[in-house]
């Protein structure tokens, strides 16, 4: 009975540990915060995304169509830039697709959220695809000085790999808006700002919501902004 009575109040210990270690777990979102973070991460990968193409220069613009300050502001196109945007834009969806993989949906009801879950979800793959082959292939389109040797020839080749690239993320990032705006709809979520799109040519849409409204304006070309 000593073993006993000494070991019941460590198993009540042990379960109270296990109660309190469960507690810790945050609530599951709200269905505007479970939307928002959709923008967030778009956000963050139309901000690589832009820091790639300004590696790219004067290959992706033609200086012509510029204004003389435009014109001036322009680089030359840069190789060791441009491979360690790639790198960072790796890194941000790494980050990204980690915690996408580990949030949650709201919990009533929840299945409302799925299908607009299953559709970032598979714009991210897509997106994965795009920044360890295409962008691979416009590096080497960049360094290649034999088979490229004039800023035209290297714009005409990235114009067609970025060609590809808005094909890639159509499909995948389309049915995502689709899935939004019917969420929007069931939820009675207002859609604050407009649907930005990537530079270089991408496509990160979607918009914040919110039952307050508000929110930053945006700029012209970038995501959409979410409400305060």
């Amino acid at each position: 009975m000593k073993h006993w009575a000494v070991w019941a109040p460590r198993a009540a210990l042990a379960g109270l540990l296990l109660l309190s270690a469960g507690c810790l777990r945050p609530p599951p979102p709200t269905h505007d915060q479970f939307n928002n973070q959709f923008y967030k991460w778009n956000k963050k990968l139309y901000t690589v995304s832009r820091e790639f193409r300004d590696a790219l220069g004067v290959t992706v613009v033609r200086p012509e169509t510029l204004s003389a300050d435009q014109q001036a502001a322009l680089r030359a196109p840069d190789v060791a830039r441009a491979k360690e945007t790639r790198d960072k834009a790796r890194e941000v969806l790494d980050e990204i697709t980690a915690e996408f993989n580990t949030a949650r949906v709201p919990l009533r009801p929840g299945e409302h959220a799925q299908p607009m879950r299953d559709a970032y979800e598979d714009f991210l793959k897509v997106e994965e695809e795009i920044i360890d082959k295409d962008y691979a292939e416009i590096i080497a389109v960049l360094a290649n000085n034999e088979t490229f040797p004039s800023v035209d020839q290297k714009r005409a080749a990235i114009g067609d790999i970025l060609d590809r690239i808005d094909a890639k993320e159509a499909k995948p990032m389309g049915k995502f808006l689709e899935e939004q705006a019917e969420y929007c709809k069931i939820f009675n979520l207002r859609m604050v700002g407009p649907r930005g799109t990537a530079a270089g040519r991408g496509n990160f849409g979607g918009a914040g919501t919110g039952d307050k409204g508000g929110g930053d304006k945006g700029g012209k070309g970038g995501p959409p902004p979410m409400p305060k």
